[in-house]
C-alpha cells in the first residue's frame, strides 16, 4: 500500500509494507522479495484472516445495521 490513510488493513492486520510515498515503493518491494516464500506466504494468510473478519457479508451487515440503528428519524 501507498500512502496513509485513516484505516490502514494492511498495517492493522500485518498482511503486508505500507511505503509512505511511491519514492520508497521499490524499496519496500524489495524487502517483501528477501523475507522468503514462507513469511511471505504467513503475511497473506494474515490478510485473509483480517478479510474474512472485516469484509465478509455477515460483518458488513452487522456494521451497517448498528450504524443505521444511530440514525434518528422523526
Amino acid at each position: 500500500m501507498v500512502g496513509e490513510c485513516a484505516q490502514n488493513p494492511v498495517r492493522e492486520s500485518g498482511a503486508g509494507f505500507v511505503a509512505p510515498t511511491l519514492d520508497e515503493l521499490p524499496g519496500i518491494i524489495g524487502n517483501m522479495l528477501e523475507m522468503g516464500a514462507k513469511s511471505r506466504r504467513v503475511m497473506g494468510l494474515k490478510g485473509v484472516e483480517y478479510a474474512k473478519a472485516h469484509y465478509d457479508w455477515e460483518s458488513l451487515a452487522q456494521r451497517l445495521f448498528l450504524r443505521l440503528k444511530k440514525i434518528k428519524v422523526d
